[in-house]
């Protein structure tokens, strides 16, 4: 059984083919590629709070087996968003370390133009995260499938390190290289990712980020994305009535049916105190405020983001001087 990253990715490229002609259902080597690969991975990255994915198919055996790397902030499937991944040739001779896409989506989309929308996300993604160059290259990987999604996923790789089956790095030098791809997909998750910062009005309104330095408009879009993590404001409204934190508004007693369960949630933490370089762990139980949709625009308008506790301040103030 496979201890590290050289024997993991050694055990695919060796294995995979000569269990391709079996069947996939209840394959041993499958069922342990996947089991190691989620375990091993785990274990090799610094960066807490990332999820690891393994495929060798659905049904029937894939051509390009993979194993992922996804930020649940942005993905947590193959066929939508942007990750880390190891793709497998389909001859098994070598293996690509990628800043990937996932495709399914964008064809589902773009049918026939796919690969050019998918080919201006990988320049977007290069020209955000300029660094990978320290490492890495954009050369177009060459997966050699025949198969439409094989072909799909060279168009989506934005930068890339090829390891040869024959010359496998060291389990250290691998290590360090997924390590270093991890950190540049962090920082392309802080950058903002593949949302244009003009077109983050959609996230909060355009006269907010018009106030902002193009570094805090950055911010901005992250943060806001951070807010609509779907899985954090669901575990948020578990642990909470959905009444406004700030003003108290209810929206069910307002509403009625229509208003329950309703609330938008806030992330606490002020921006400036986001990392750029680490995935940001939410914990919705202190980090979450639920807020009505008023005090939320109110919390993030102009330049500055105030507190909770600073909204509920001017609304008291607001009171006190409506009774004067």
């Amino acid at each position: 059984m496979a201890t590290d990253l050289c024997q993991l990715l050694t055990f695919a490229l060796d294995n995979y083919i000569p269990n391709k002609q079996l069947d996939l259902r209840g394959n041993p080597f499958a069922a342990e590629f996947k089991t190691s690969a989620k375990d091993i991975v785990s274990h090799t990255l610094d960066t807490e709070g990332l999820i690891v994915e393994a495929s060798v198919g659905r049904g029937n055996w894939a051509e390009v087996p993979w194993i992922c790397v996804f930020n649940p902030d942005i993905t947590t499937s193959a066929q939508i968003g942007f990750y880390i991944g190891y793709w497998f040739c389909a001859d098994m001779n070598g293996v690509y370390l990628v800043q990937g896409q996932g495709v399914t989506a964008v064809k589902d989309e773009f049918g026939r133009n796919c690969h050019k929308e998918l080919e201006r996300r990988t320049e977007l993604i290069r020209a955000r995260v300029p660094e990978f160059k320290d490492g890495f290259s954009n050369t177009r990987p060459v997966l050699k499938g025949k198969t439409p999604i094989a072909m799909d996923y060279e168009h989506g790789a934005a930068y890339c390190k090829f390891y040869a089956r024959n010359t496998m790095p060291t389990a250290d030098v691998l290590a360090q290289d997924l390590n270093q791809i991890v950190s540049l997909y962090t920082i392309l998750v802080n950058r903002g990712g593949l949302d244009n910062i003009e077109t983050a009005a959609n996230l909060g309104g355009e006269s907010q980020l018009k106030a902002l330095s193009f570094e805090q408009q950055r911010r901005y879009v992250q943060h806001m994305r951070i807010e609509r993590n779907p899985l954090d404001v669901k575990e948020a409204k578990r642990l909470f009535d959905p009444i406004c934190m700030a003003c108290g508004f209810d929206f069910e007693a307002t509403y009625g049916g229509r208003g329950k369960g309703f609330i938008e949630a806030h992330h606490i933490v002020p921006l400036h105190m986001l990392p750029l370089r680490e995935k940001v762990s939410i914990d919705p139980a202190k980090d979450i405020a639920l807020l009505c949709s008023n005090c939320h625009r109110m919390i993030h308008r102009g330049p500055n983001t105030i507190s909770v506790e600073e909204l509920q301040e001017i609304i008291k103030n607001d009171k006190d001087m409506a009774r004067a």
